[in-house]
Formats: structure tokens, sequence, C-alpha cells
């Protein structure tokens, strides 16, 4: 990846997704996977065996704020998923206007091309 901030976790996803905005997005949520790291670090410090007063007020601050990031992601994937959806949506809206418009125009030409076999069938009518 060649952005500034690189996670390693997300290298093997943007490779196999193929996607030309697979790096753009990566960088998006890069710096909620540094968050998570540098949380993660000082959990670590954490006595989990022994816990003291001070432990439990570390593991209470780097929860909250593994809270806080989770749900900050969250909100960035619902930003980014609604911007895809109108990018989509756009896509759909100009392909319809291509085809509708296209359709118009070959029944207008539909119309010509059986002209004449329309007005033998209307002189058959006649005729019976």
């Amino acid at each position: 990846m060649t952005n500034e901030l690189t996670v390693q976790e997300f290298e093997p996803i943007v490779k196999q997704s193929g996607l030309e905005k697979a790096e753009q997005y990566a960088a998006v949520f890069s710096p909620f996977m540094v968050t998570l790291k540098q949380l993660s670090d000082k959990a670590i410090t954490v006595n989990h065996e022994n816990p003291t007063a001070i432990d439990a007020k570390i593991a209470r601050e780097v929860r909250l704020a593994l809270v806080k990031n989770r749900t900050a992601t969250g909100k960035q994937k619902d930003l980014s998923k609604a911007t895809l959806m109108a990018e989509t949506n756009l896509i759909q809206n100009l392909h319809n206007v291509v085809i509708n418009s296209s359709q118009l125009i070959e029944a207008d030409l539909e119309a010509v091309e059986k002209f004449a076999e329309n007005k033998e069938k209307e002189r058959k009518a006649a005729l019976s």
C-alpha cells in the first residue's frame, strides 16, 4: 500500500479485492486500526492476574477508548457505504436514461419498418 498509514492487516484484503479504490478505503480505515493497536499495547500493560486500582482505571480507560474507536469505524463504514449507494444509484439512473431513450427511438423506427406491412394488413382487413 502506498498510503502514509500502512496497516499490515489490511494488505491481503486490499490485494485480494482487486478494486482500484481499495487503497483509498484502507487509508480511511487505517487510523482506526492504528488507534486499536495503540490501545491494545496499552491494554497489555494491565495486570490481569492481580489487578490493582490503577490497573482497573487503565482497563476502563482503554475499554472506553476501544468502544469509541469501534463505534467511530462503524459510522465511517456507514458513510462509505452511503457514498457507494449514491454512486450505484447514479450509475443505474444514467443507464436507465440511455435505455429508455433508446427504446423510444427503437419503437418509432420499428413503426417505420412495419409501415408497409401494417398498411397491407389494414387493406386486407378492409376487404373482409
